[in-house]
């Protein structure tokens, strides 16, 4: 169905998220530096319809076959003769292959470029297996299939051929128990019951048994729809299976494609469905929205937040993982941290937060939180693109987070487990700074982890991203991301890599590089803002059952418009910190209060610090 639609070009390209996007760049770009590479002729076929396209397909193959007719068995490193993008058309399927190669006696090998490791083949094997069905559909003899793959041993550097990995799965996928006897299995009759997933059961389902995608003209409306559970991730969702739906079955949390089978015979709603059977998290996403509100624990909030030790850092790290890497030593697909962002706040009643040495972080003005979490500094980083800057930001990183004394004490909050990934890759990269990064990962708080351990909320329709629920505990951030001309970790690293490989002009990138200083900004001030959100759900007026009713979405002020003080057990107000049963002062600001221009890092981002009490 989705084929249907995009084959008339019908999903616009809004639909398609700047991760989807990237991606499909970087597998275009792979294919395309395939093909340079490894053929010095051959016909592509254009993008025209199915239809000509296939004739033309078959006309091609036609051709060479006449051409070379008796020939074949060429040797090791001779160039077959080759189509690109040929498509194949019969029996209601239709599918286009990266390359068919002529191996001579009527036979053709089907070769399709896939960006990813040559470990990672398999999971493409029912794919390739569609693209044999259609040819052999068509009258093609296929001897082989054939998976490009990337090589993993690749770096820059190395000759460009050696990039790609050819990993034959002719038997995974032709042979007697392979993923095409699996899709599109021979039928002794027409009676014979329809195999499950094959494509004569999906056309079957869709309403097109017995048709032809040579008769497009006449199929004037789409294939029958069918809910499944891969319908999610689909671009046409709202208009197709999810339309006037209000919560989603999909909504619950990891449901399994058997699962999703099971409960969709109840209705396509949350509210449809029994909750027998279901997981902890899914149990929770139906009662809240069975409810009409919200679901706290406030046992377990309160729990989660009183480990929380003053200064509090707030982190958030921008990455790049490139098909076709541009540092030497990096292997594809290998994930670089480019920069990050680090928000202090010293708690109220304390004195800003500075950084040791000669650069001391900027002091945000009109942030609103000062009367809770006290004032609030910013840090931050960004690599130059061209240069390996890793353990340049490590350590500007490290220092930044005071790791010496009496601040060794501080937690990390980041929303995910994705920052303490890339401090164990960074461990391991630069093991002389291994010590100093474990005492940063001890101090990590997931707020990720509280946010799904504690809350549930109808509008955050079973996710826990921070983009989905910081909108919904935080109202006033409802589309502060969308004025950025950055706004998502997808375009983040589509900019960078941009500038990596040189695709942008001076003002243009220097445009660039302050985009992604913005954004990495707003993700720890969002930060700082749940943080906040959540401390004020505990201090929230309940209901009757211990929950709060806020059903819209907003966290409810305290009466009288007032912020209540924090619980004395999250120990962030007052004039002094709590630390290993001790009581100590926080430190004297440094510096002597005048702005200044840091003499910045060889790869970071020049910036203009400004003194507490500067402006």
């Amino acid at each position: 169905r989705l084929g249907w639609f995009r084959r008339r070009r019908l999903v616009p390209e809004e639909k398609l998220g700047d991760t989807e996007m990237f991606l499909i760049e970087q597998g275009k770009a792979f294919e395309a530096d395939f093909i340079s590479s490894s053929y010095r002729s051959g016909v592509e076929i254009p993008p025209w319809s199915s239809e000509k396209a296939a004739a033309e397909t078959k006309k091609q193959m036609q051709r060479i076959e006449a051409e070379h007719e008796g020939g074949g068995g060429w040797e090791d490193g001779e160039e077959q003769p080759a189509l690109f993008q040929a498509v194949f058309l019969a029996d209601g399927v239709v599918a286009r292959a990266d390359v068919v190669e002529y191996a001579g006696d009527g036979q053709w090998d089907i070769v399709e470029v896939k960006s990813c490791s040559e470990t990672s083949t398999a999971k493409y094997h029912y794919d390739v297996a569609f693209t044999c069905a259609a040819a052999r559909r068509s009258g093609v003899e296929v001897r082989k299939a054939v998976i490009v793959a990337c090589a993993s041993t690749w770096r820059v550097g190395e000759p460009t051929e050696a990039r790609f990995r050819r990993v034959d799965c002719t038997r995974e996928v032709l042979g007697g128990m392979g993923a095409l006897s699996t899709i599109d299995p021979p039928r002794r009759d027409e009676s014979d019951p329809l195999p499950q997933g094959s494509i004569a059961e999906v056309l079957e389902k869709t309403g097109n048994r017995g048709r032809s995608w040579t008769g497009v003209p006449e199929l004037d409306a789409s294939p029958r729809a069918q809910a499944e559970s891969h319908c999610k991730k689909c671009p046409m969702f709202k208009e197709c299976v999810g339309a006037n739906l209000t919560h989603p079955l999909w909504e619950l949390p990891r449901i399994s494609a058997r699962r999703f089978a099971q409960l969709s015979e109840y209705g396509l709603e949350v509210t449809s469905v029994p909750s027998d059977g279901l997981s902890k998290a899914q149990k929770k996403h139906w009662d809240c929205v069975n409810q009409g509100r919200t679901i706290i624990d406030q046992r377990a909030l309160s729990r989660e937040l009183s480990g929380v030790r003053l200064p509090v850092y707030y982190l958030d790290f921008e990455s790049v993982s490139s098909i076709k890497p541009t540092l030497e030593g990096v292997a594809p697909w290998a994930t670089l941290v480019t920069q990050y962002s680090l928000h202090v706040a010293a708690g109220a009643g304390h004195t800003p937060m500075q950084r040791r040495g000669d650069s001391v972080g900027q002091l945000e003005e009109n942030w609103g939180g000062e009367d809770m979490l006290g004032p609030l500094t910013h840090l931050d980083y960004l690599a130059n693109a061209r240069v390996d800057c890793r353990g340049e930001m490590l350590r500007k990183l490290l220092d930044d987070l005071h790791l010496e004394g009496e601040h060794d004490m501080g937690s990390v909050i980041v929303y995910s487990s994705y920052e303490q990934t890339q401090l164990k890759t960074l461990a391991k990269l630069f093991p002389e700074e291994g010590e100093r990064i474990e005492k940063v990962i001890a101090r990590l708080v997931d707020l990720e982890k509280v946010v799904k351990e504690c809350i549930a909320h109808p509008l955050f329709r079973g996710r826990s991203s921070l983009k989905v629920t910081l909108p919904v505990l935080v109202p006033s951030y409802e589309g502060r991301y969308d004025d950025l001309e950055i706004n998502n970790g997808a375009a983040a690293s589509f900019a960078f890599q941009a500038m990596a490989q040189g695709d942008l002009g001076p003002e243009e990138e220097a445009a660039t590089r302050q985009s992604l200083l913005d954004y990495c900004r707003l993700d720890t001030l969002a930060m700082v803002e749940l943080h906040k959100a959540l401390i004020l759900l505990l201090n929230t007026d309940d209901d009757s059952d211990g929950n709060p009713d806020f059903s819209k979405g907003a966290v409810p002020s305290p009466p009288g418009g007032a912020v209540k003080p924090p619980p004395a057990a999250l120990h962030l107000g007052g004039g002094a910190v709590h630390s290993g049963g001790t009581m100590q002062s926080p430190p004297a600001p440094e510096g002597g209060g005048t702005a200044h221009q840091d003499a910045p890092p060889s790869g970071s981002h020049p910036r203009v610090h400004e003194q507490p009490g500067q402006g």
